[in-house]
C-alpha cells in the first residue's frame, strides 16, 4: 500500500463517458456523451479546487475545477470525461501518477455546464 493516498478517500463513484460526433442537420457537427460500453466505474476523490489552487493549476488550465484522485489505470484519456452523479468533469490535464509506487493518479477536470 502506498504511503501517500489513504484508498479510504476514494468514496466517489464516477462512470466514465465517451463522446459521439454526429451530424446536426444543417452542416454542423454535435457531440453527445455516453458511457461507455461495457460500462466503467471508479471509486475516486474529487475535490474542488479553491481560487488560489486554480491560480496554481492555470498552467494545465485556467478553468480547472477539480482534482481527481483514483486508483491507477489506463482504460481513459482526454478525450473522455467522468460523470459525478449528475455533474460531467471534463478532464483538463493528462493523469499523473501521485507517488513513485504508481497505485494512484490524478488529474484535473471542469465541470461542463449543460
Amino acid at each position: 500500500m502506498s504511503l501517500g493516498m489513504d484508498p479510504g478517500l476514494l468514496r466517489e463513484r464516477l462512470a466514465l463517458q465517451e463522446s459521439t460526433p454526429s451530424d446536426d442537420g444543417q452542416g454542423g457537427r454535435t457531440r453527445s456523451w455516453a458511457n461507455v460500453s461495457p460500462a466503467v466505474f471508479a471509486w475516486a476523490r474529487v475535490k474542488r479546487l479553491t481560487t488560489y489552487t486554480r491560480f496554481k493549476a492555470m498552467q494545465a488550465d485556467s478553468q480547472a475545477t477539480h482534482e481527481i484522485t483514483m486508483r491507477s489505470r489506463s482504460d481513459f484519456d482526454t478525450k473522455n470525461r467522468w460523470m459525478w452523479g449528475t455533474t460531467p468533469l471534463v478532464i483538463v490535464s493528462a493523469p499523473q501518477n501521485l507517488d513513485e509506487h504508481g497505485e494512484f493518479l490524478t488529474f484535473l477536470a471542469k465541470e461542463e455546464r449543460v
